[in-house]
């Protein structure tokens, strides 16, 4: 008796031909796959290489703006001097805002007395008790002995700790260095560093360019006198500055360049860069108002 083969829709998948074209449809389909992927990766290669293209544009104009801002410094005609307010300038086709400021308009982490220092921590929110640590702390630190101040630390105090250091006993060769005085933790230090220097040796906070927390630490009060003093000068020689350099990357960031520069009053070599650093930042129109770190006691509230 013979029986009727029952044929169904669909391959069979036993035969040499439905074999090739499942083969085939998978290679296809692996193709399809492999140029949708090469696709993507070429738009993103490209949008990574004009990112980077701009990057790179606004670190070169970043630092063009050092050097013009280094010129009108020196111009003896109309010089650039240090304020609040931004300087702005045209190199190519891209606007540049620079700020030039004083380290006299910060706290000097050499010749700052303890009370002082003391008083920065209380103003950025810090307990009276910690405030009073961090001060005298910093000043065992840097100071030539082993005398320790009232509420200081000196190496018996880094080794109880469990600290495999002591104070430098000597001056702060960074604002970074004060990461490793006691009881200096990360947040204190990204709190306190942006009011700090160690270029005004003198110690002495200048009431005509400090503003905010440096102000009101200093016992300035918040609004500095109305104008600054007309005084002729006769040589930049041994002037610090810190200038700052913002270049657009897009509406919404800057290449920021920041470096301290030291005239020297030497033809051969006017001038000196002791520090540059670059970070990339909001682009603000409007740099007036002082916004605390988030790391400080009193930033955390704002």
């Amino acid at each position: 008796m013979n029986q009727r083969r029952s044929h169904k829709p669909g391959l069979y998948l036993g035969s040499e031909e439905g074999t090739a074209l499942v083969a085939a449809l998978w290679l296809s389909l692996i193709l399809a796959l492999l140029g949708i992927a090469a696709i993507s990766l070429v738009k993103s290669t490209v949008l990574e290489t004009k990112v980077q293209m701009r990057l790179d544009k606004a670190w070169v104009l970043a630092e063009g703006g050092v050097a013009i801002a280094t010129y009108h410094i020196a111009d003896a005609r109309d010089p650039w001097r240090a304020r609040t307010e931004s300087y702005a300038a045209e190199l190519g086709d891209e606007e540049l805002t620079i700020y030039v400021y004083s380290p006299q308009a910060q706290i000097d982490l050499n010749g700052a007395p303890p009370v002082l220092l003391a008083s920065l921590f209380r103003e950025l929110g810090y307990e009276q008790e910690l405030a009073d640590q961090l001060g005298d702390r910093i000043a065992d630190w840097r100071d030539a002995d082993e005398l320790i101040h009232l509420n200081g630390a000196e190496s018996r105090a880094y080794l109880e700790a469990g600290l495999k250091y002591g104070p430098s006993n000597a001056p702060f060769k960074n604002v970074a260095e004060l990461s490793r005085v006691l009881g200096v933790d990360a947040n204190i230090m990204a709190c306190a560093a942006p009011f700090l220097t160690i270029y005004a040796p003198s110690g002495r906070v200048d009431p005509y360019l400090a503003r905010g927390v440096v102000r009101r630490a200093a016992g300035l009060g918040d609004t500095p006198p109305p104008t600054l003093p007309s005084v002729r000068r006769t040589s930049l020689a041994g002037q610090v500055f810190e200038v700052q350099s913002l270049a657009p990357i897009s509406q919404h960031s800057a290449a920021r360049m920041t470096a301290i520069i030291r005239f020297t009053g030497n033809p051969s070599d006017p001038v000196w860069r002791h520090r540059i650093t670059r970070d990339v930042v909001p682009l603000k129109q409007n740099t007036s108002e002082e916004t605390l770190p988030i790391s400080c006691p009193s930033g955390s509230k704002q």
